[in-house]
């Protein structure tokens, strides 16, 4: 009888320490990297979570807060290929960016709702059992192939830098946040995508877009893409909007009157109706076939670069909060340019006015005495800056 007890109480030991390691095994979160120097990682959640660092050295054990997220870092001396064990009962949050991670596994935490993994060297992201993550960032990886359609609760998506070929998120409703610029898409469809607010999916190979379904985008980023043809007609309130090498030969902007920045140079545009645009502040329409350009309703408008088009005339009679304004290689007259001087009203501006016809005889004293400074030599190109946007 008391063999039978012994037995009895093996085999249930066993069970116990094998359901234990399941447990514990479910609980899991790997990564591998050969950094040298020091491995960040910061954590959020409940309950307790243990750090593996996989090089032999203790590991620890960390009490995770739900509010604030914790981090926690390592230092090897040297590049062997490492692989780190998270276990936790119940982590929400993870940030393990700029670690030169060449592997993820994320697969058995299903508790995840925001995943920062962004500079890496991950060529392949599995998140398709995490179905509680709402946001993901995964930038400036190497993956090839970003499968989010178990993801329906993603509210943010920042995939960009990558070399994604294709991005379906047809499935991910409730998308607020979407940067997938900086891959290779030839194709993207956001017409599930209703509750999308801001899109930036420049430098791609897009040769066109629909966003007539996404009504309440306030942002849309599209430079450089192959886009001959953009109806911004539905995305009434679109405050900012940047299209900016492209081949688009229109651009109809009066449905958005909400409008602050518009930057839509380099394309093949030869008209700009921009009378519904009163909260425009920036405008960057250079490089472009523009003959006229009417600004008497944008009175907000600080920044004004059109150089490059065929203008001869230009009003700003109405612009009192103009401070930057760039008309070079126009065809502006002496007495366009005299008349254009006499409109600045704002003071301590600045006016770019090289290649004019009338650039060497016009008057630049009426701007002086208003108060600008007048440019007629060799001026650099304001280009805009990516980080200024």
């Amino acid at each position: 009888m008391n063999n039978y007890v012994i037995l009895y109480k093996v085999v249930m030991a066993v069970i116990i320490f094998l359901g234990a390691s399941c447990s514990l095994s479910a609980k899991q979160m790997t990564m591998t990297t050969s950094k040298p120097g020091y491995v960040s990682i910061a954590m959020r959640g409940s309950g307790t979570a243990i750090i593996d660092w996989g090089d032999g050295a203790v590991s620890e054990t960390i009490t995770l807060s739900s509010t604030d997220a914790s981090r926690h870092s390592h230092s090897y001396t040297d590049t062997n290929v490492r692989t780190i064990t998270i276990t936790g009962d119940n982590i929400t949050y993870l940030d393990c960016s700029h670690n030169q991670l060449t592997a993820l596994d994320i697969r058995k935490n299903l508790a995840l709702i925001e995943l920062l993994c962004s500079n890496n060297r991950l060529t392949a992201l599995d998140v398709s059992k995490n179905t509680a993550l709402a946001i993901l960032r995964c930038f400036s990886n190497r993956l090839t192939i970003l499968d989010v359609s178990s993801n329906t609760a993603l509210t943010v998506l920042r995939c960009h830098s990558n070399q994604l070929t294709a991005l379906d998120v047809r499935r991910n409703a409730g998308l607020e946040i979407l940067w997938c610029y900086s891959n290779r898409l030839k194709s993207l469809d956001v017409s599930s995508n209703t509750a999308l607010k801001v899109l930036w999916c420049c430098f791609n190979q897009l040769t066109s877009l629909d966003i007539s379904k996404n009504t309440l985008l306030t942002e849309l980023w599209t430079r450089a893409n192959q886009l001959t043809i953009l109806d911004v007609s539905k995305n009434v309130a679109l405050t900012h909007l940047w299209c900016y090498y492209n081949q688009l030969t229109s651009l109809d902007v009066t449905n958005n009157p909400a409008l602050i920045d518009l930057v839509c140079f380099n394309n093949h545009l030869t008209a700009l109706d921009l009378r519904n645009n009163t909260a425009l502040t920036n405008l960057y329409c250079y490089n472009n076939q523009l003959t006229s350009l009417d600004v008497s309703n944008n009175s907000a408008l600080t920044m004004l670069f059109c150089f490059n088009n065929q203008l001869t005339v230009l009003d700003l009679s109405q612009n009192t909060e103009l401070r930057r304004l760039d008309i070079q290689s126009n065809q502006l007259s002496a007495a366009a340019l005299n008349v254009m001087f006499s409109t600045l009203s704002s003071p301590a501006g600045v006016a770019n006015i090289k290649n004019n016809p009338g650039t060497g005889i016009s008057d630049q004293s009426i701007a002086n005495n208003n108060g600008w400074t007048v440019n007629t030599i060799f001026y650099p190109y304001p280009y805009i800056l990516d980080s200024d946007l």
